[in-house]
């Protein structure tokens, strides 16, 4: 994706546990000092938004998440939400997906729209220090 330098990139939240809370909450706080805008929350359970996230970054159906053209969407959410989503949300923006929530043992996967294939992060264990630091890997179905 063509990033303009002086945009900020849209972050979207798939869950609103403990991860996800504090993720919003960083967003908010620290994210115009890093380029980062919080673009919407999801939540199963949109009950547990109403008090906490500001009625505007709610998000309270998946399928409108191209709605708040969001150029990165991370699921900290049941995995259900990505197998369920996943294809839906990779037409709108990147995807940063949680490591228990990978059907792969290694971790942290980032899957991109315009590619369309998954990466290992340049921390992976497994990675030779030779390799690229981002390689492909066929894209689970």
């Amino acid at each position: 994706m063509a990033q303009d330098p002086g945009r900020r990139r849209r972050v979207g939240l798939l869950g609103y546990g403990r991860l996800g809370q504090a993720l919003a909450a960083r967003l908010l706080a620290e994210g115009p000092r890093q380029g980062l805008e919080l673009a919407f929350v999801w939540n199963r359970d949109p009950r547990r938004l109403q008090s906490a996230v500001p009625p505007a970054l709610r998000l309270s159906e998946l399928s409108a998440l191209g709605d708040r053209s969001p150029d990165l969407v991370v699921e900290v959410a049941h995995p259900q939400v990505i197998h369920d989503f996943g294809a839906q949300i990779l037409s709108h923006a990147d995807l940063l997906v949680r490591p228990w929530a990978s059907p792969f043992p290694w971790g942290l996967l980032f899957l991109s729209p315009s590619s369309r294939v998954l990466f290992k992060p340049p921390g992976d264990p497994a990675r030779s220090p030779s390799a690229p630091a981002y390689y492909p890997v066929l894209r689970p179905c």
